[in-house]
């Protein structure tokens, strides 16, 4: 059996899916003829090809979870990834959508097994944020992210790790323990999504759910070499309860395996805005016309780059070349500014109302942590804070300006190869050197942009290497064309592995 005419099958299936579920029916007749299984197992299949062989009866949503809970069963107990396993649940949930295959209208993930980071409400299941303290806190209801996962068909196999209130660029907490990256044991998974990147490498399940306020999801999927969007602010509909930065600079997102399956995801996450009134929906987007003009951000003002990120900035100009676009260098605006303003807004917002519980819940690795972000916040009182909140609004109005020339902006999620373990808990001088290499994750959330980190192939000695692709607000269009040219060039390997190397 070949890939190519499953393939040929799964694409026009999966047009239907995108294009809207009236299209369904007439997509799978048009498909079925062709369709053929992958010489592999179902844990390696990608979201949409999930997607679409479930739709034509080629395979069971029952056959695709437990594939995927087999995969968890294998390799999570050396990776600890999924802290969570939803098992009974998400058999209950396959065997309905199976029940349901028949229908003329099938939802886009209909069937396809996902996971949600545990600081996400699932109903009836624990909301943890990585804390001991809240080990016994089970949702009463589902958070608007994962409520519009469900309505678009996705089964919920389970939680995914984060550490303590979801703060630090490791993964690791006293309640779950230590998250470990599919390729190397000594180099982080990332934080906080750390778990769903490490879950998505290592094959446990296609997509995961993450959430991004300082690069919460593009660093991990940087560091287990997987894809990672975040979307424009209001893109993803947000909770209730929250403060300016979780409001307008936090966002969720999808972390997968392709640029295909991140798209999937994001339009099943964003596909409705329950009450949160800054949602934009994504059939809103503005048309424009493609310019092939990209920038290359290979230089960061008072940050040296690492000679491997350096490398495979290089190396992505040069694919986008070979694809036909324009490549030229170009600078961020106001770079330092905008992570000093970060600072300001988001470590002031935590100093004010949340440091008190993290002192009272937290370990002393997350304080470490927090005390060297402090240390790091420039002196902020209410003149400053306010001047900070008008100071973000002028940094949104000169990244609007570069984008009137480029479709998007190629930069490196850090200025680093991934990071060995433990650096934020060493106290002020080391992490001041961390957000040095991380401070353009911040810059960019700062504006609310959307960015998507993309593998670019390896770097160093077996590490994952990726940059990221920045784009203009609601124009997560032209991250997924930019990053799929990337992935394409790149031919990201997979490890798959049953615990790290």
């Amino acid at each position: 059996m070949q890939r190519r005419d499953f393939m040929t099958g799964a694409a026009a299936l999966f047009a239907g899916l995108l294009l809207g579920r009236n299209a369904l029916a007439a997509s799978v007749k048009q498909g079925q003829a062709a369709l053929a299984l992958p010489d592999a197992p179902l844990w390696q299949w990608q979201a949409s090809e999930l997607a679409a062989g479930i739709a034509s009866g080629a395979i069971s949503s029952r056959e695709a979870v437990e594939s995927c809970l087999g995969r968890i069963a294998e390799a999570n107990p050396g990776l600890k990834a999924v802290v969570h396993e939803m098992r009974d649940e998400a058999l209950r949930a396959a065997q309905r959508a199976d029940q349901r295959r028949g229908s003329d209208e099938l939802p886009p993930l209909h069937g396809v097994p996902v996971t949600v980071k545990v600081n996400q409400n699932v109903a009836g299941q624990p909301n943890t944020n990585g804390l001991l303290a809240r080990r016994d806190n089970i949702a009463a209801d589902n958070s608007p992210v994962v409520q519009n996962l469900l309505d678009n068909g996705a089964v919920i196999i389970g939680l995914t790790s984060t550490p303590e209130f979801s703060f630090r660029w490791y993964t690791e907490s006293p309640l779950y323990g230590r998250t470990l990256n599919p390729w190397r044991a000594d180099i982080t998974p990332g934080g906080s999504s750390g778990g769903a990147a490490s879950a998505v490498a290592a094959g446990m399940c296609p997509i995961a759910h993450g959430n991004d306020i300082a690069g919460s999801i593009r660093y991990p999927a940087y560091a287990c070499g997987v894809v990672g969007l975040r979307p424009s602010v209001g893109r993803i509909p947000t909770g209730l309860g929250l403060g300016f930065a979780g409001q307008q600079i936090a966002t969720q997102g999808p972390l997968a395996r392709s640029v295909a399956d991140a798209r999937l995801a994001f339009l099943a996450m964003a596909s409705s805005g329950g009450a949160d009134p800054n949602w934009v929906s994504p059939v809103a987007s503005p048309e424009a016309r493609e310019k092939r003009v990209v920038g290359l951000v290979n230089e960061l003002p008072g940050i040296p780059l690492d000679a491997s990120v350096r490398d495979n900035l290089a190396a992505v100009a040069k694919m986008l070349e070979d694809a036909g676009y324009r490549v030229e260098p170009v600078s961020l605006p106001d770079h330092e500014l905008a992570t000093q303003t970060w600072l300001r807004i988001v470590m002031t917002e935590i100093r004010l109302q949340l440091l008190p519980v993290m002192r009272r819940e937290g370990s002393e690795a997350l304080q470490a942590a927090v005390q060297g972000m402090l240390e790091a916040t420039p002196e902020t009182g209410l003149d400053e804070y306010v001047a900070a909140l008008a100071t973000r609004n002028n940094l949104r109005v000169k990244w609007r300006a570069l984008f009137q020339r480029y479709d998007a902006l190629i930069a490196p999620v850090s200025a680093s190869a991934p990071l060995p373990w433990g650096l934020d808990a060493q106290g002020g001088e080391a992490m001041a050197q961390i957000m040095r290499q991380q401070a353009i994750l911040m810059s960019v959330a700062l504006s609310g942009l959307p960015a998507l980190s993309v593998p670019s192939g390896l770097q160093g000695e077996r590490l994952p290497g990726g940059v990221q692709v920045i784009a203009d607000h609601y124009r997560e269009d032209r991250c997924f064309q930019v990053a799929a040219v990337i992935e394409a060039a790149a031919r990201m390997p997979r490890a798959y592995p049953t615990g790290p190397a």
